[in-house]
């Protein structure tokens, strides 16, 4: 199928690679959580009093 299209520069991917570029466009996808990542904050501790 891809040798009718000479004039096209086709690339084949499987299908992670196919979900990580929907996911990374938003193409197809729907946000349903986010969650927040949470560091210690070591200048809260480190404070001189």
């Amino acid at each position: 199928m891809a040798k009718e299209y000479p004039h096209a520069d086709l690339v084949l991917i499987d299908g992670a690679k196919l979900t990580s570029l929907m996911i990374d466009y938003d193409l197809g996808v729907t946000t349903d959580k986010e969650i927040k990542v949470k560091r210690m904050d070591t200048d809260y501790f480190n404070r001189d009093e």
